[in-house]
C-alpha cells in the first residue's frame, strides 16, 4: 500500500511538525516528558517510522511512529490544519482549526452537522453521552469513538497561562529577556505566530519588565522551556489520533484514489492470484488478455538486485492497484534500471533510483535487469574468494548458500542496517576472515563474543558494526545474526554505562544485575551526567536500587548538576526509594548518606519536594531529621518555597518542624514578609499563629533593611483580606509602625487608594491610628492623597489617552506583580470619600509638610477643597461638642472628692468611691440591686493608674487599659483571656450614650437656626456684609451693594427711594 512508500510516508508525517503532542499507547520512556498528561511539540521526522519531539520541560528525543506508537496528537492547529466552511457549534470559530469532532448521534437520528473544535469538544460541550466522528484534517476519513461520559480525561500541562519559563532550544532572539538565559518570564496567554498557524506561540512577561510573543510549534521550533509548567485544560487520552497509525498518514495527494479502467478488476485479480501463494517470481512477457500465461522465465528476487520495467504503461499502472499505487512521479521507473533496497511483509518491493527516490512495486512489472562482464567477473570473483575461507563456528559458511527458492529462508538470513550480531569468539578465526574486510587489530580483541548493531553495510557485504562503544569494520562471516525476540534485555551493544544508567533507568533489574556482572563494569560509571543510582532513584525501582547499593553504589555520588540520588527521589516524588536509602542494613551506608546534602544551586533533598509540592517527600525528610531552614543560592529557605507554592499542607510541615520564620532571603524578605509580598492569607494565618503560640511578638513587625514591615508591603500591594487578618492581631502589631521613609501603612493605602483597606486601619479598635503622621517630607495621608489627586487630574487634562501612565512608581522588590498604580484611573469619587473619611476621624488640613504646604495647598480643584473646609468645620464644632459632654469618670458623683474605685455586681459598673458605695443599694448607672461590691487596687504592672479592665471568662480585674493589651493570659488565675472589657468604656456608653445622641441633634438643629438668621440677615448680593439698606418693596442689601443699584436684584422694581437701618 502507498503508507508502506517509505518516501511518501515521510513526506506526508512532515506535515505533522509543529503539532503539540501527548505520550502516546506504546509510552515506555518513564518520566522523560515530564509525566503522563504533559505537553511537547513536534520538531522533526529522522525518518517514516522515528519522530523527534521537544518536550515543554526542554528534554528533546526520538520516539516511534510505526508498529509501535509512542505520541499522540493533541492540538495539530499549528501546522495550520483547517477544515474549510466548517463552524464550531459552540464558540463559533470559522473555519475550524485542528481536529474537528462530528456528533455522530444527532448525525443519525436528527440529521443535525455538530462540530466541535478540541478546545469545546475536551470541555465537554453538547451531550457527553454521545458519540462522534474524530476527523483529523480534511481529507481524513471519519473515526468513530467513544462517548466521552464513558471515556478517562486528564488534564494536559506544560507552557501554557501561568507557567515560568526561561530560554530554550531555540532561542534567537539574542538578550531580549535582558538577563541572560537564567532570567525567567511568565507567559501571559498563547496566541497565534501568524494567521496561517494558530496556537503555534506564547506571550511572555519576563522578569526585567520585556513583554513579547516566542514560537511554540511553528515550524516545530521551540523558542522556550519551562521550569514551572501550568494546566492548559483537559483531554479524553483514548480519543486522541496516534502519530504514525494508517489513518493519520494520508497526504492530499492519494495514489490509493488512482484508478485505471486499462484493465478490469476482475482480470486484475485472476492475473494476481498467481502471486498470493508461489515465490515471486519475473515476468518477461506483457500481459495482453486474462487467458494469457504470464510466466515465462522464473528467478528469484534479493535485495541489491537491480532490475527495470519492461511492461506497457496501461499494464505497470493496472498492477500498481493495491501495491503502492501510481503517481505522476513515478515515471521515472519507466525506462530506468533501480536497484531493491528492502521487501515488505506484502512481498511488495522497495525500489530505489538513482534521483534517491524510493517507490513501492509489485514485483509482477520488474525484471532483472542485464549485468556488465566486469560485474559478473566481481561477482565470480567474490564466489571464489568465499568458498576458500575456512568455515566459521557460526554457520555462515557460503553467502551463495543463504539465498535459496524459498523467500522467507532468504530473509530471515540477510543482514539489514539495525540488525543485532553476535561476533565469533574465536580469535583466530576472526583474524583469518578480517584480511581484505577492514583487517585486524589489537583493539578489537574487547569486541570478541560481543553483541553489536549493524549501522551500515557496504557495497561489498562488509558490515560496519557498532560494539562496546565503539564502530569496527567485520567480515559478514565472522558474524552470526542475533534473534531479537530472545534475552533482548541483555544485549549490550554500546559503552557498559550507557546500558547500565537506561537499563537502570527502565527498571529492568536482571539487566542491571547481567551488566554488572560482567567485566569492566562499574556500578558508580556516568552516562549522559547520571549514573545508575540517579536514574533509578528517579524513576522508583526499587529492586534496582537494592542492586546497587548491594554493589557497594556510591550513594553521595553528584551528577553534572550536584544533585544526588536523594535530589533525584525527591524530584522524582519517589517516598519509598528515601526509606531503602536510610534503611538498607549497614551502618557504613547510613552514615555516609548526607540528608541535607545540597547541589549546585545551594538546594537540598527538602528544597525540591517543597518546590514540586511533593508532600508525602516531604514528611518523610522531615521525618528524617531533614534541616527545614537551609538557604539556597537565592537565599529561600523551603519555608520560602512553599509560601510561594501556596502549600499551606507543606507551610504547616515545615513550621511543626520549627522551621525558622526569622530566616531572610537575599532581598531581604523573612517568612511572614514573603507571605505578605504574595498575598497569600492561609499561610499568613499559619505563620501568625505560630508565633504567638512561640511569644515571638516582636517577629510580626519585624523590618526589612528598608524598614518595610509585612504590613507595609500588605498595605502596598493593595492585600486587604491580609490586611484584615493582621489587624485581628493588633494586640500583637503596631499599626503605626514607619519604614525608612517615616512612612505609616496608612500612607500606602492612601497612595494605592484602597478605600477598604484604608477604612480598616482607620475604624480599627484595638489600636488607634495615627491619620496625622508625617514622612520624612512631612506629609501626612492627606497630603500624600491630595498630592495624588492634583497629578491625576494634571494627566486627565494633559492627555486622557495616558491616563495610564506617568505617575506609577517605580517597581521595586517589595511590589508584587499585576498590582494597580496610583492615578491609573481618574475616579474622583474615591479620593472624595478617602478624604472626607480621613477628616471625620481627625485628620487635619492645617498641617503643615517640610515645604510649609498644608493638605489643600496640594489640591488645585477649589469646588474638591471648599468641600473639606467645610467638612472640617463641621467636624471641629461636633468634637468640641462631644468633648464638652465628657464627664469626669474619675471622680466620685456622690462626693465629688475621691475617685471611683468601687465595682458593683452584677452589673459590673463602677461609679462611686469607697465610703459612697457602701450608702448605696442600687446602682447609679443601670438602677439594678448591688449584691456584691469589689474594691479595685491599683494595676499589678504600672501601679500608678487604678485596674480598670475586667479580663473574661475569669471576671478578674487587675490591670488598667494601656497595660492589658499586650496580656493573653490572666495575671493572677493564669486563664486564658479570651476578651477584654474596659469598665469606664462601658460606664460611659450606657450613662452618656443616649444624651449624648441627643445633645448632637439639639446642637445640629441649633446650628441650621443660626444659618438660617444669617440668611435673612445677610446682604443676598456680595454675601458678606450684613443689611443695612431696605427698599419699599421690603428688600434690602448693604449699602455698599445698595449705592450701585437702580432695580431690586430680588424682585426686580425700580427703586424709588433707599432707607439705611441701624
Amino acid at each position: 500500500m502507498a503508507e508502506q512508500n517509505s518516501a511518501k510516508d515521510l513526506s506526508n508525517l512532515s506535515r505533522f511538525i509543529g503539532c503539540r503532542v501527548v505520550r502516546g499507547p506504546d509510552w515506555k520512556w518513564t518520566k522523560q516528558d515530564g509525566g503522563e498528561g504533559h505537553v511537547g511539540t513536534i520538531r522533526s521526522f529522522e525518518s517514516s517510522e522515528e519522530v523527534v519531539v521537544v518536550w515543554d520541560n526542554g528534554t528533546g528525543a526520538n520516539y516511534r511512529c510505526s508498529v509501535e506508537f509512542d505520541i499522540r496528537i493533541l492540538e495539530p492547529s499549528p501546522c495550520g490544519f483547517f477544515h474549510e466552511s466548517v463552524k464550531c457549534h459552540e464558540c463559533g470559530q470559522d473555519p475550524l482549526y485542528g481536529i474537528r469532532w462530528v456528533c455522530a448521534d444527532c448525525l443519525a437520528n436528527d440529521n443535525r452537522n455538530i462540530n466541535l473544535c478540541s478546545r469545546c469538544y475536551h470541555d465537554d460541550k453538547h451531550q457527553t453521552k454521545h458519540r462522534f466522528f474524530r476527523i483529523l484534517t480534511h481529507l481524513s476519513e471519519k473515526v468513530l469513538v467513544e462517548p466521552r461520559k464513558k471515556s478517562k480525561k486528564l488534564s494536559f500541562k506544560g507552557i501554557y497561562p501561568g507557567a515560568k519559563v526561561v530560554r530554550g532550544i531555540d532561542w534567537s532572539w539574542d538578550d531580549q529577556d535582558n538577563s541572560g538565559s537564567s532570567c525567567k518570564g511568565k507567559v501571559i496567554q498563547v496566541k497565534d505566530w501568524n494567521s496561517k498557524s494558530p496556537l503555534s506561540g506564547v506571550f511572555v512577561n519576563w522578569e526585567s519588565g520585556n513583554k513579547n510573543l516566542y514560537r511554540l510549534g511553528f515550524e516545530g521550533m521551540s523558542d522556550l522551556k519551562c521550569v514551572s509548567d501550568a494546566k492548559g485544560g483537559y483531554y479524553y487520552r483514548d480519543h486522541l489520533p496516534v502519530l504514525g497509525d494508517k489513518d493519520y498518514r494520508k497526504c492530499k495527494k492519494n495514489i490509493n484514489d488512482v484508478r485505471s479502467d486499462a484493465v478490469s478488476e476482475e482480470d486484475r485479480k485472476k492475473k494476481l492470484k498467481i502471486f498470493k501463494n508461489s515465490p515471486v517470481q519475473n515476468v518477461s512477457k506483457s500481459i495482453t488478455s486474462s487467458n494469457s500465461s504470464i510466466i515465462d522465465e522464473a528467478k528469484i528476487f534479493k535485495v541489491n538486485d537491480r532490475v527495470n520495467i519492461d511492461l506497457d504503461f496501461e499494464v505497470v499502472q493496472s498492477l500498481q492497484i493495491g501495491h503502492g499505487g501510481w503517481c505522476e512521479a513515478m515515471f521515472e521507473c519507466l525506462g530506468n534500471t533501480g536497484v531493491i533496497t528492502n521487501i515488505d511483509s506484502d512481498n511488495d518491493f522497495e525500489v530505489t533510483y538513482s534521483s534517491g527516490n524510493k517507490w513501492t512495486l509489485n514485483p509482477a512489472v520488474l525484471s532483472l535487469a542485464q549485468e556488465s562482464s566486469s560485474e559478473n567477473k566481481n561477482m565470480n570473483n567474490l564466489d571464489e574468494r568465499s568458498s576458500n575461507l575456512p568455515k566459521c563456528s557460526i554457520q555462515s559458511s557460503n553467502l551463495i548458500d543463504l539465498f535459496s527458492n524459498n523467500l522467507t529462508k532468504y530473509q530471515d538470513s540477510i543482514f539489514r542496517v539495525e540488525d543485532l550480531v553476535e561476533i565469533s569468539s574465536d580469535m583466530e578465526l576472526v583474524k583469518k576472515l578480517q584480511y581484505g574486510h577492514g583487517e585486524w587489530a589489537e583493539a578489537m580483541l574487547p569486541t570478541l563474543g560481543q553483541i553489536g548493531k549493524i549501522v551500515k553495510i557496504y557495497d561489498d557485504n562488509d558490515l560496519k558494526i557498532e560494539v562496546c562503544g565503539t564502530t569496527w569494520t567485520f567480515n559478514p562471516l565472522v558474524v552470526g545474526k542475533v534473534d531479537q525476540t530472545k534475552n533482548k534485555k541483555f544485549i549490550i551493544t554500546k559503552e557498559l554505562s550507557e546500558e547500565l544508567v537506561k537499563a537502570a533507568a527502565n527498571g529492568e533489574m536482571e539487566k542491571c544485575e547481567y551488566i554488572l556482572g560482567m567485566t569492566g563494569a562499574n556500578v558508580n560509571s556516568f552516562f549522559a551526567g547520571h549514573s545508575a543510582l540517579h536514574a533509578a532513584s528517579q524513576n522508583g525501582h526499587l529492586e534496582v536500587i537494592k542492586l546497587l547499593i548491594g554493589s557497594n553504589v556510591d550513594v553521595e555520588a553528584e551528577d553534572k548538576d550536584g544533585d544526588r540520588a536523594i535530589h533525584h527521589a525527591a524530584f522524582g516524588n519517589e517516598p519509598k526509594v528515601i526509606e531503602i536509602l536510610f534503611s538498607m542494613e549497614g551502618k557504613e551506608l547510613k552514615s555516609s548518606l548526607e540528608l541535607n546534602s545540597r547541589n549546585k544551586k545551594m538546594q537540598t533533598a527538602l528544597h525540591i519536594a517543597v518546590n514540586k509540592a511533593h508532600v508525602e517527600v516531604v514528611k518523610i525528610l522531615l521525618n528524617y531529621g531533614a534541616h527545614p531552614s537551609l538557604q539556597d543560592v537565592d537565599g529561600d529557605t523551603p519555608l520560602h518555597d512553599a509560601i510561594t507554592k501556596k502549600n499551606d499542607e507543606i507551610i504547616q510541615l515545615l513550621l511543626e518542624a520549627n522551621a525558622d520564620i526569622s530566616v531572610c532571603n537575599k532581598h531581604g524578605f523573612n517568612a511572614i514578609h514573603h507571605a505578605a509580598l504574595r498575598g497569600n492569607v492561609s499561610s499568613m494565618k499559619c505563620l501568625l499563629d505560630k508565633i504567638i503560640s512561640l511569644e515571638k511578638h516582636w517577629l510580626i513587625d519585624e523590618k526589612k533593611e528598608d524598614g518595610f514591615s509585612a504590613l507595609h508591603l500588605a498595605c502596598l500591594n493593595s492585600y486587604q483580606e491580609v490586611v484584615e487578618l493582621m489587624l485581628n492581631y493588633s494586640r500583637f502589631l503596631n499599626i503605626n509602625i514607619q519604614n525608612n521613609s517615616l512612612q505609616t501603612p496608612l500612607h500606602f493605602a492612601i497612595e494605592r487608594l484602597n478605600y477598604e483597606i484604608a477604612k480598616s486601619l482607620i475604624l480599627n479598635k484595638i489600636s488607634k491610628c495615627d491619620l496625622n503622621a508625617k514622612d520624612k517630607d512631612g506629609d501626612t495621608p492627606l497630603h500624600s492623597l491630595l498630592k495624588n489627586y492634583t497629578i491625576s487630574l494634571l494627566k486627565n487634562f494633559k492627555d486622557l489617552r495616558q491616563k495610564n501612565d506617568g505617575s506609577s512608581f517605580e517597581k521595586g522588590p517589595n511590589r508584587a506583580e499585576n498590582v494597580s498604580e496610583p492615578g491609573e484611573k481618574m475616579n474622583k469619587a474615591e479620593f472624595h470619600k478617602i478624604a472626607l473619611m480621613l477628616i471625620e476621624n481627625g485628620a487635619s488640613i492645617s498641617i503643615k509638610n517640610k515645604k510649609n504646604q498644608t493638605p489643600l495647598d496640594l489640591c488645585n480643584d477649589p469646588e474638591f477643597g471648599k468641600i473639606l473646609a467645610i467638612h472640617n468645620s463641621e467636624t471641629i464644632k461636633l468634637h468640641s461638642a462631644q468633648q464638652n459632654l465628657k464627664i469626669d469618670f474619675d471622680e466620685c458623683p456622690i462626693c465629688c472628692d475621691k475617685r471611683q474605685e468601687v465595682l458593683f455586681k452584677p452589673c459590673n459598673h463602677l461609679n462611686a468611691c469607697k465610703e459612697c458605695s457602701s450608702r448605696l443599694k442600687k446602682c447609679l448607672i443601670c438602677k439594678e440591686a448591688i449584691l456584691d461590691r469589689i474594691q479595685l487596687e491599683k494595676c499589678v504592672i504600672c501601679g500608678e493608674h487604678v485596674s480598670n479592665v475586667l479580663m473574661e471568662p475569669c471576671g478578674h480585674i487587675q490591670t488598667c487599659e494601656s497595660c492589658s493589651k499586650p496580656l493573653q493570659k490572666c495575671t493572677k488565675c493564669r486563664m486564658p483571656v479570651e476578651k477584654q472589657i474596659n469598665i469606664v468604656s462601658s460606664k460611659m456608653e450606657s450613662t452618656n450614650g443616649k444624651n449624648l445622641d441627643g445633645n448632637c441633634l439639639n446642637l445640629k438643629k441649633l446650628q441650621q437656626q443660626l444659618q438660617d438668621i444669617k440668611e435673612q440677615t445677610m446682604c443676598p448680593v456680595c454675601m458678606d456684609k450684613q443689611k443695612n439698606m431696605v427698599f419699599l418693596c421690603g428688600h434690602g442689601t448693604c449699602q455698599l451693594c445698595g449705592d450701585q443699584m437702580n432695580e431690586c436684584p430680588i424682585c426686580r422694581k425700580l427703586i424709588q427711594k433707599k432707607i439705611l437701618i441701624y
